[in-house]
């Protein structure tokens, strides 16, 4: 995709940069004959984007100056274009084995990345130094295995691990957060989390036998699942003004500054464990009975 075919931003009366290429390829067949079998997919997106600020420049010089007059340390507003591109990976892998007639195994990983420059907060009366990158990875293991013990017993177990990382670091790490009524927003992003960390483990086992006029199913699962979250909020404050008048001369609203204090991580997690067991009883043709 190439911007060139793309009609004229309404707001910019031009076209936006933008430019897009996604490919990938698969791969599969056996390593060894009629056992063993591999298959694999990669595919990979970039795209070239732009946001859009539509601040006036009026406005944008007069912020920018009361910033310097302060002595802000921060980075100062622009307005116009500014970078948003995107990259997303993924990736398979799988592999399949039988052991023999009666005992078959799968296992499969998978691989999820995208990565964005000022992909949150910015863009219309937002300045892009509100914004937040964003990088996501997430891989994940997966394993199955069925083994027919005899024609009417049947043992299957899954499992599979997941970790997931997730950092969305704002642009602006001085702050405060600070918004202009109908003007402009500027600051340390506050509305989103900055981080979050996942672990996840599951084991699953399920036994069925067949005998007579009975058929018993038991098992159990169990799954472990932690996460944490980095969300700092406005931890260097947040003020808002209902004029641009009313920034310049530092009058901000009624209840019109807040600050969050203590910790900004917080960390949980889920553990849970189930069992089950049953029987499918043909008491008569006409008659089943299922007790469990």
């Amino acid at each position: 995709r190439n911007q060139r075919l793309n009609a004229a931003n309404a707001l910019s009366a031009a076209k936006l940069p933008a430019t897009q290429a996604q490919y990938g390829a698969s791969l599969g067949g056996p390593i060894l004959r009629d056992r063993t079998f591999y298959f694999a997919n990669f595919e990979h997106r970039a795209l070239q984007q732009s946001g859009l600020v539509t601040i006036s420049p009026a406005n944008i010089d007069a912020i920018n100056s009361r910033l310097d007059a302060t002595g802000y340390a921060g980075p100062r507003l622009f307005t116009g274009l500014y970078p948003n591109p995107v990259k997303t990976t993924n990736a398979l892998a799988k592999l399949d084995h039988q052991f023999h007639a009666k005992d078959q195994f799968t296992a499969r990983f998978s691989l999820y990345n995208v990565d964005s420059r000022n992909s949150r907060g910015g863009g219309a009366l937002s300045a892009a130094t509100a914004a937040a990158g964003l990088n996501d990875t997430d891989y994940s293991l997966a394993f199955g295995n069925i083994w027919t013990l005899t024609p009417r017993t049947v043992n299957e177990t899954r499992g599979q691990y997941t970790h997931s990382t997730l950092t969305a670091e704002p642009n602006d790490l001085t702050g405060p957060s600070v918004s202009i009524a109908g003007v402009a927003s500027f600051g340390r992003l506050s509305g989103s989390p900055t981080g979050r960390l996942n672990h996840l483990a599951e084991i699953v086992d399920n036994f069925s036998i067949l005998a007579g006029a009975h058929a018993f199913r038991a098992g159990f699962n169990t799954l472990y699942n932690s996460t944490t979250i980095t969300y700092p909020r406005s931890i260097r404050g947040a003020y808002s003004f209902s004029s641009l008048a009313n920034f310049l001369s530092g009058t901000y609203n009624n209840a019109g500054f807040t600050q969050t204090f203590g910790n900004s991580v917080t960390a949980q997690s889920n553990p849970n464990v189930g069992f089950y067991a049953q029987d499918e009883w043909i008491v008569q043709p006409d008659w089943t009975l299922t007790l469990g």
